[in-house]
């Protein structure tokens, strides 16, 4: 999902794996394939504008509610007795007040950075842990395995030690076997907090120990010595892999974020790379109950596709598509609206695969609702997936 940060109107678009837009909406309000034409002629965003400041792209759970915030904002204006859209497009005007699109989005954008950033999130997360923090009484179990098998296991995190520090206590509340350690950090090689990802996979910063009694950072740079029981802030990919004598995919990483876990440690440091998405137990739900949708959509493409299948070339009158196309268009709607009302699938729109769909197959090696999921396997199994043929492949090797 992406929101533009134009000046003109504040859609937010998706796009498919090659750029083309699936969907837009202005607040709440879906676009027709009419107002898509004439806003995006080409109904095509070029992947290199992405990192632009037109858009701003927002694939991550984080997202939701600031997508939500700034939909619902624009659909409040906009539908605010004494309040008219500006007839450039950028904004809505009652009186004397004037509010771009622009800086609504910059308003929000500015909020959820605020309330990261300052701790805001932090506290009130920390405040009523029950709430908001899921136990996984397999957890440690898991981690156990891990440790017990020979293999190095590290926290790596951009959140800062204090934080940290509650969270996992929380998360080992748990009941465990008798001689269990309790003590979070035993299961953990290596700990990093403050990691500053993305810029932890490129240049990253200074490696600082951070003191457990006080959570403040110790003077001077991290020389050496032993890492187990110590805790680490900054750093990058470079001192971490030294520090575990890995590198490359000999790790294997995971993470929640597209972009700041897995397309960057994955790029720029070869990791393998596990996508955690907690969204998918409501994806494979929806997938369920929109099965019948789909399997209609593939047969009006199917029967699309055998109308002009055996057409001669000298043919000079083309046949009657029309139908068939609303048809495939019409079931596509009522599919995306099984997943979200708003937003559809995360993952495709119709039958077409959505950009984030793309950047998961390309970047993640494995992707899972949960990192819990590995319990059901021994930990040197080997996942593989299946072997895709080429269009020009698969009608040979069918045979």
């Amino acid at each position: 999902m992406l929101a533009s940060r134009s000046s003109l109107f504040p859609p937010r678009l998706q796009l498919d794996a090659f750029g083309h837009i699936i969907t837009v909406f202005h607040g709440r309000k879906s676009l027709s394939a009419e107002e898509i034409e004439e806003r995006y002629p080409a109904s095509f965003i070029n992947m290199s504008d992405l990192s632009t400041s037109r858009y701003f792209v927002m694939n991550t759970l984080f997202n939701i509610p600031e997508i939500c915030a700034f939909a619902d904002i624009v659909h409040f204006f906009s539908e605010r007795e004494g309040y008219t859209e500006l007839e450039d497009g950028t904004g809505m005007q009652a009186k004397h007040t004037l509010l771009t699109f622009r800086s609504m989005f910059h308003d929000v954008r500015g909020a959820m950075e605020h309330i990261h950033s300052r701790g805001v999130l932090q506290a009130k997360i920390m405040e009523d842990l029950d709430k908001y923090v899921q136990k996984e009484p397999q957890l440690p179990i898991l981690l156990r395995r891990i440790s017990d098998s020979g293999k190095g296991c590290f926290l790596l995190t951009n959140s800062d030690y204090n934080y940290t520090k509650v969270i996992m206590n929380y998360l080992f509340t748990v009941d465990l076997p008798e001689g269990w350690d309790r003590d979070w950090q035993s299961y953990f090689d290596l700990i990093v907090v403050s990691a500053r990802k993305p810029l932890f996979f490129r240049d990253g910063t200074v490696l600082r120990e951070v003191d457990q009694e006080t959570g403040k950072l110790k003077l001077g740079q991290y020389s050496g010595g032993s890492h187990r029981g110590r805790v680490f802030s900054g750093g990058s990919a470079d001192i971490i892999s030294e520090m575990l004598g890995k590198m490359g995919d000999n790790i294997l990483y995971v993470g929640d974020h597209i972009f700041g876990d897995v397309l960057k440690s994955k790029k720029l440091r070869g990791w393998k790379t596990f996508l955690i998405m907690p969204e998918l137990h409501q994806e494979l739900r929806s997938l369920h109950a929109g099965m019948k949708y789909y399997q209609r959509l593939k047969n009006l493409e199917f029967m699309l596709a055998e109308l002009y299948r055996g057409l001669a070339s000298d043919a000079t009158e083309e046949p009657d598509a029309s139908e068939l196309k609303k048809a495939i268009d019409d079931t596509s709607k009522t599919l995306d609206r099984v997943f979200n009302h708003y937003f559809g699938s995360t993952f495709r729109s119709g039958s077409r695969q959505s950009f984030f769909a793309m950047q998961t197959s390309r970047y993640a090696d494995l992707y899972s609702s949960s990192l819990l999921n590995l319990i059901n396997y021994p930990l040197f199994y080997n996942f593989h997936s299946v072997a895709l043929s080429l269009p020009h492949e698969s009608g040979l090797w069918k045979r």
